[in-house]
């Protein structure tokens, strides 16, 4: 198995939406799109993804 971790690049910050909505269930999609695209405008905001490979 090959680990790999590294920030979400702002142009691809919706995709953690699936997760957000796993911990925020009563908010709505289009609020938590609001939020993150307002956090990724922030200069010392980044989004570490935890990438696993299975081979």
């Amino acid at each position: 198995m090959n680990i790999n971790i590294k920030p979400i690049p702002a142009k691809d910050i919706l995709t953690v939406i699936p997760l957000l909505r796993k911990i925020n269930s009563k908010t709505p999609d289009t609020i938590l799109e609001k939020r993150l695209l307002e956090m990724v405008k922030l200069p010392h905001y980044e989004c570490i993804g935890l990438y696993l490979v299975l081979i």
